[in-house]
């Protein structure tokens, strides 16, 4: 996102950035890498009592792939990320909505530098993954999916909420989420 709009992150007297838009460029360019899911900021969802995370990848018209939900802060908001994250493990990661992963972004103050606090539902203790730009190396490579297999895996997903069969379903998450994990290069345990 940076290296594509290299101003984005310069704020001048005439251009403050607000969150919200800094979500939908960072949404548009997310959405690249998690094709098989919609993509979506500044939502509600039915069943999340009005509230609007920033970026949500799901399947839209159903919960069974509610795959990701993204807070974004800036630099100056830091002191907020606690309760984002708190806000995603008591509301998102609840039933009806089930979120499997989810995330804060701090995108630095002017300069193309960020961090990221992932979360995991299935660990509701543990403390946040931290990735930041500094300690990432070079610049993310587009991922190696087979894309095809991700979204028949989706579309399984989808089939199999309807009927009922929480088992099966399960297991076809956790395949996607081993896919997930194998197109940017890390394994799934």
């Amino acid at each position: 996102m940076w290296q594509k709009d290299p101003t984005l992150g310069k704020y001048t007297s005439y251009t403050f950035q607000h969150e919200l838009n800094l979500s939908f460029h960072f949404a548009t360019e997310l959405h690249n890498w998690f094709s098989w899911l919609d993509c979506d900021f500044d939502v509600a969802k039915a069943g999340g009592n009005r509230e609007r995370p920033d970026i949500i990848l799901h399947r839209r018209a159903s919960h069974a792939l509610n795959f990701l939900v993204i807070e974004i802060k800036r630099e100056k908001s830091r002191k907020d990320v606690p309760v984002d994250l708190m806000q995603i493990r008591q509301r998102w990661f609840g039933y009806p909505l089930a979120y499997r992963f989810g995330a804060a972004v701090i995108l630095e103050d002017d300069k193309p530098e960020f961090e990221v606090q992932i979360l995991s539902r299935q660990e509701r203790g543990e403390n946040p993954i931290i990735l930041k730009h500094s300690n990432m190396g070079a610049p993310l490579v587009a991922p190696s999916c087979d894309r095809v297999h991700l979204e028949k895996v989706a579309h399984k997903i989808l089939e199999t909420a309807d009927t009922g069969n929480d088992a099966a379903a399960q297991a076809l998450q956790r395949e996607m989420d081993t896919l997930v994990f194998g197109c940017y290069g890390f394994r799934h345990a």
